[in-house]
This record gives C-alpha cells, sequence and structure tokens, in this order.
C-alpha cells in the first residue's frame, strides 16, 4: 500500500511542478536567435562557394552578382560544392557540412551548418 501511495504522489507532484520548472528551465536555457550568426545561405558561383548570411546576400544582390552565381546546387556539382565548403574559412576549429536532398525537379533541401564548439547554421529549400 506504501509503494501505491509514493507513486501517486510522485505521479501529483510531477503534474503541479512540471509548470514551475518549465518557466525555470526557459529562462535558463533559451537564447534569442542572432540573425547576424545563424543564417548562413550557400552561394554557388562557377568557379567558387560562399557560406553568405542573409544580410549580406541581400545588401549584394546586384545584376553582376547573379551572373554565373546560384543558390542551387547541381546534383553534378556537389561533390565539388562539398570540397570546396570544407576549404572555405571558418571561426575557430569549426568546419562546414552540407547536405543536399533533391525535392523535384528544380527544387531542393538545403542544410548547411558550421559545426565546432556548437552548431549554427540554417536549413532551408531552394
Amino acid at each position: 500500500m506504501k509503494k501505491i501511495a509514493l507513486m501517486g504522489v510522485i505521479a501529483i507532484s510531477f503534474f503541479l511542478l512540471f509548470p514551475l520548472s518549465w518557466r525555470i528551465g526557459g529562462r535558463f536555457f533559451t537564447h534569442p536567435f542572432d540573425r547576424e550568426f545563424y543564417d548562413p545561405v550557400l552561394l554557388v558561383c562557377s568557379d567558387h562557394v560562399e557560406a553568405l548570411r542573409w544580410h549580406e546576400v541581400v545588401k549584394r544582390a546586384t545584376p553582376s552578382m547573379g551572373e554565373g552565381c546560384t543558390f542551387h546546387v547541381p546534383p553534378e556539382r556537389q561533390e565539388w560544392v562539398m570540397q570546396s565548403l570544407a576549404q572555405l574559412k571558418s571561426p575557430g576549429d569549426s568546419s562546414w557540412t552540407l547536405r543536399v536532398k533533391q525535392l523535384g525537379g528544380n527544387r531542393q533541401w538545403i542544410d548547411l551548418e558550421l559545426l565546432g564548439d556548437g552548431v549554427a547554421g540554417m536549413i532551408y529549400e531552394v
């Protein structure tokens, strides 16, 4: 009988204390989204690859940037893009990783991440 009563007290206390623990935990483990760091997109040009932040793409959106450059990773050049991305400058001991899935004829799912002491990156569709 004692075991059943103890299990009942534990279950009830879990449901009563869960909202409080959720609020306390949220304050310690939730951080604001930093647009300056976490939103890289991949720009593939004919001779090089760039990992640009979204606000840099908007600033550099000129007709000359569009010549020979695309956000789409051609399937036949995917290996070259991955090798070029691995050689890009990254902060500290981090490195770039790329996963590309074809969603259709002209659509791709791109997961571009910077792995190091933590994970930063963006998943987007092109």
